[in-house]
Order: C-alpha cells, then structure tokens, then sequence
C-alpha cells in the first residue's frame, strides 16, 4: 500500500496532473468503486467467512421422504466435535467412529467428526428446571429420560445435538440460549418404580437412536453418552461387568425379562442421568445411578423401557 501511494504521489508530479481536478474525478467515480466492492469483493469475503466461520453448526434438510440429510458439518461443528473427542473422550470417540451410518445420511463420504456427530445427534439435554439431565430420541419427537431427571414437572426444556452446536459457536450457556429459543418438551409418562420417563418434542429431531434387541456378553466394551456437571456431551468407554435384577442379584442369563439394569465401569455422575448406554451404535441401557466414590455404575435394561414404550 505505501508502494502504490509514492508510485502515484510520483505520477502527479511527473506528469503535471491537477491534483484538484484528479480529486474531483475520484470523487465523481467513488460511488461506482463502492458498487463494484459490493458486487464482487464482499460476496467473496462473506462465503470465505461462512466457510471459517458459518453461522449454522450443520445443514441438515428433511427430504421428501420424511427422512433428513445433513449437507455440511462447518469447521467451527467440527471443532466442536475435537473438544468433545479430546483426553478422557479419546477412546470412546475412536469405538464411536467405527459404528454404523446409515447409507445417504451425508451428502459427501462422512468425516471422523461428521461420524462421531451422527451417533451424538439423537441424544438431548434435558432441562428440567432444577436438575438437567440427559434424554434420547426413540422417534423424531419422542425421547426417553430418566423419572428422576423431570420428577414433577409436566413441561421441559430440550436441546437437540444440533442446537447443542449453534450454542457453542455463540458461546451461548443453555439457559441463554433457551431464552431466545422455544424448545419445549411434554412428559407423557412416566414411572418411578422403573425410573423412566417418555417426553414428546414440538420440534423434530434430525436422527433417532437405534434399540437393541439383544445384550452383548460381560466384557464387552460399551459406551455413556451425557453431560455431566454441564460437561455437554461427555462420552466415557468402559465395559459390563454384570447384568442384575431389582435386588442386585448377578442374572446369568443377559436377556432374562428379570434382568433390570446393567452393571459397567464406564463411569457416570449427575448429569448423565437418562442417557444411552451404547454398544456397536445400539442403545442397550438408560444410565441411571453410581455408587459414590465406586466404579459401581448402572444402566436399565433395554427390556424394561421397550417393554414400558409398548
């Protein structure tokens, strides 16, 4: 820029140039250079921008069908993902990744952080006002939460995934971000004795999580999805241990209809409450409780919510 000015600078004198008449003239064509900019330099800039920096999190269009695809995953999603795949979420990421996508869900071959995104989408966060605890879609306006996260209330709060990602890039806190968005929830059933609670949603959610209809076997690596302490989307490996009944009892047999929860040392605290427990991308438990200070963690069995859903 400093060469450019001396090089006029120089022309003016060399020339014998008016300067008067050269700042009339400039003047004169100043509007046209400011529609000029308008027309090809800021377009430019803007898609730069949005590419860097996109307002939206991800682009996710619902098809003629029913069904939705996600367009893009935008750099500041991705790097979203990273934070949530760093130190202690490591090893969960790395399992989530080989899970399942369905074919056509991405426009484009899905990356590492669009895979691990597809398999956090279907699970929420559940504000109930004085506990906030962690839900997942069954059905694209019905997710499935713990009776102790709602307790009383016959209205929540939920943020979808997809919400959860425009939060972040704004720096939002939930309670900021609800306060602009109306994401209601409506408890549609629930029971104590069985620590489940049914919510229907007035918005839908872009993907649903998938049940298991069969139990893997004690060892097996599993996965908790939740948000504890306001950790959003804290994702913890581990491996069972042992299935149980009501009282506690070891079940030998994975699949009994007496098999209540699921004993695992991937660990959990208040906050994942009413999330998924997953293995190979399939729900086979909702986190529910800890023993203080133990690796004696729990989940429901997936028997006991498909049976209180039917």
């Amino acid at each position: 820029m400093k060469n450019l000015l001396v090089l006029v600078i120089c022309t003016v004198f060399l020339t014998g140039c008016n300067i008067g008449k050269l700042v009339t003239e400039f003047i004169d064509i100043l509007p046209l250079i400011t529609q000029k900019f308008d027309e090809t330099v800021k377009p430019a800039w803007s898609k730069l921008k949005n590419i860097f920096d996109g307002d939206e999190a991800a682009t996710v269009v619902q098809k003629s069908d029913g069904s939705f695809i996600i367009r893009n995953l935008s750099i500041q999603g991705s790097k979203v993902i990273r934070n949530i795949c760093d130190d202690e979420g490591y090893n969960a990421c790395e399992e989530i990744s080989t899970w399942e996508i369905p074919e056509g869900f991405f426009e484009k071959e899905p990356t590492y952080e669009d895979k691990i995104a597809y398999h956090l989408s279907c699970v929420a966060i559940v504000n109930a006002g004085k506990s906030l605890g962690t839900g997942f879609f069954v059905e694209e306006n019905k997710l499935i939460t713990n009776e102790h996260v709602v307790e009383q209330n016959e209205k929540v709060e939920i943020i979808q995934f997809l919400d959860y990602l425009s939060m972040s890039e704004k720096g939002e806190t939930p309670e900021e971000y609800l306060s602009a968005e109306e994401l209601l929830g409506k408890v549609i059933r629930k029971s104590k004795r069985n620590d489940i609670a049914v919510i229907t949603t007035n918005k839908p959610n872009a993907t649903t999580c998938v049940i298991a209809d069969t139990s893997p076997e004690i060892l097996d690596d599993v996965v908790t999805v939740g948000h504890p302490l306001e950790l959003f989307y804290t994702v913890s490996k581990g491996s069972i241990n042992a299935y149980r009944n009501r009282k506690q009892d070891f079940m030998a047999n994975k699949d009994s209809m007496s098999v209540y929860s699921i004993h695992m040392d991937a660990p959990i605290y208040p906050g994942n409450s009413g999330g998924p427990l997953f293995y190979k991308g399939k729900v086979i438990g909702v986190n529910t409780f800890k023993y203080e200070d133990t690796t004696l963690n729990f989940s429901i069995h997936h028997n006991i919510f498909t049976r209180y859903l039917n």
